[in-house]
C-alpha cells in the first residue's frame, strides 16, 4: 500500500522550478536564495551520483515551512548536478480546526495523510518499485547537511 502511495506522489509531484512559480513572493525568495547560494562539494556530488543512481527524491513541502526553505533548495541542486529525478508535493497546509486529518487536504495532497506524515519536508529516497531506501524526517538527524545525511542513509541501508 504504501508504495503505491508513494509511485502516485511521484507521478503527480513537480519540479523545484515549478515549484517556485507556486510560491508566494512573500516566501520566495528564501527558496531561491537558498538555491543560488547552495553548493555541493564535488566528492559529495560523485557520491550521491553512486548511492542515488535508480532512485527517485520525492518530498513533501510547504511555502510557509523554513525547514523546508532550508532543505528543498538543496535537494534541487543535487537533482540538477548529478540527475535524479527530484519531486515535490507542496501545498502543505495543517488543519487549523484540529478535527480532521493532520493536514488539510485538499489543498495539502491526500498522500502526506495516507502516508501518516507529521513534520515537513519529509523526504523519501525511492526506487521504480516504490520501496523506500531512506527517509529524511524534518531534518538531517546524523549529519549537518541533508547531502551528507542522504549519503550517510544510503550507505548504511
Amino acid at each position: 500500500m504504501e508504495r503505491e502511495i508513494l509511485l502516485r506522489a511521484c507521478k503527480k509531484g513537480i519540479d523545484f522550478q515549478e515549484y517556485l512559480k507556486g510560491i508566494s513572493d512573500r516566501f520566495k525568495d528564501r527558496f531561491v536564495s537558498r538555491y543560488e547560494e547552495t553548493e555541493i562539494p564535488e566528492e559529495y556530488l560523485q557520491r550521491l551520483q553512486q548511492l542515488l543512481t535508480g532512485k527517485t527524491i520525492i518530498a513533501f513541502s510547504a511555502e510557509w515551512c523554513k525547514d523546508c526553505s532550508n532543505n528543498i533548495p538543496v535537494l534541487a541542486r543535487i537533482s540538477e548536478k548529478i540527475g535524479v529525478p527530484f519531486k515535490i508535493l507542496g501545498g502543505i497546509k495543517s488543519d487549523p480546526k484540529g478535527k480532521g486529518p493532520y493536514w488539510k487536504s485538499p489543498p495539502s495532497p491526500p498522500e502526506i495523510n495516507e502516508l501518516n506524515i507529521k513534520r515537513i519536508p519529509w523526504i523519501a529516497v525511492i526506487d521504480d518499485e516504490g520501496n523506500i531506501h531512506a527517509i529524511i524526517d524534518e531534518n538531517p538527524k546524523y549529519k549537518q547537511t541533508v547531502y551528507e545525511e542522504l549519503i550517510y542513509l544510503m550507505s548504511n541501508n
